[in-house]
């Protein structure tokens, strides 16, 4: 299970990548909000829990408008990093 929370955030990683400069597309990015959301619920009092939360805040901000390059750097790194430790665990 552990595995399968580190893949999603590696996806939501290279989706905050793919934010950057480019068309968002709704329907893809919106399972991924909504199951970032499903996973802050069950990981509310942890770091991981909030960073879940701001890459879903971010990832729902690029419906309207570009959020700032450096935001988005930061919110995949963290995620990225999310994701390998994720995985390795």
């Amino acid at each position: 299970m552990v595995k399968f929370l580190g893949i999603v955030d590696l996806f939501a990683a290279l989706a905050l990548l793919s934010i950057m400069g480019e068309v968002v597309h709704v329907g893809a990015f919106s399972f991924l909000i909504v199951f970032l959301l499903i996973k802050t619920g069950f990981f509310w009092f942890d770091m991981g829990g909030f960073i879940d939360l701001m890459v879903a805040v971010l990832i729902f901000l690029s419906f309207f408008f570009t959020p700032p390059y450096l935001a988005l750097l930061i919110g995949s790194i963290l995620m990225g990093l999310k994701g390998i430790v994720s995985m390795a665990s």
